[in-house]
Formats: C-alpha cells, structure tokens, sequence
C-alpha cells in the first residue's frame, strides 16, 4: 500500500470515525507490554455471525479476545465457553468493564479487546 493509499485510508477513517481515528491511541497504552496481541498464537472463533470476526490471541497464560463487527446493526455473540473478561478497549471509547462473554453485545462497526479471565 502505499503512501497516497494511507493518506487516503485515513482520511477516510476520519470522517467514519473521527473520534476513534484520532482518540484511540490514548487508550492503546491498557494494551502495551501484552505480548499475547502481538506475538500470540492465533485462534479464529467459530460460530459467530457472518457480518463479525472474532479471534483469540493468547500467550502462555495471557489470553486476548478480538471481536469486530462489521455489519451497521448490533451483533449479539454468545461465547460461554470463553468465560469472562475485562473490556480494555472498544472503539466506541467507552467500555472499560467486565464482561460476561455468554451475552456479548457489539454496536454498529464496533471493535474491541477483551483481556479474558484466566481458567
């Protein structure tokens, strides 16, 4: 990709979303130091509906859950099996919380990670 192609990507992503284009990095520092995001084995999650794509990151006892929905309509995931977690970042900038993972709720174009409980 190159240079023109970036500056047209973020440009675009401004005006989709310019709080979270822009504000995001703020929060990214929550997932600093979590080799699990970028040197973790890789799990897709199956089951999920067709307009998300969810997968899991882990390393060693450091588990990450990646849920993105790409659809303009909430997405409710059902993911019991993952047990519960902490929302460390959302795109929306405003969910930092527990999470039960049995009922997981994505909003319009919403992404997030998830730091899940040990097991």
């Amino acid at each position: 990709m190159g240079t023109s192609h970036q500056n047209e990507y973020t440009i675009r992503s401004r005006r989709i979303y310019p709080d979270w284009a822009w504000d995001a990095t703020r929060h990214a520092p929550q997932c600093s130091g979590t080799g699990a995001l970028t040197t973790g084995s890789y799990h897709p999650i199956e089951g999920v509906p067709d307009a998300c794509f969810v997968y899991l990151r882990q390393l060693s006892s450091q588990r990450y859950l990646i849920a993105l929905n790409f659809s303009s309509n909430e997405q409710t995931l059902k993911l019991s099996e993952m047990g519960n977690g902490r929302m460390v970042l959302s795109t929306y900038l405003d969910r930092e919380e527990p999470i039960d993972l049995a009922l997981l709720r994505l909003r319009s174009g919403e992404g997030s990670v998830i730091e899940l409980a040990n097991h």
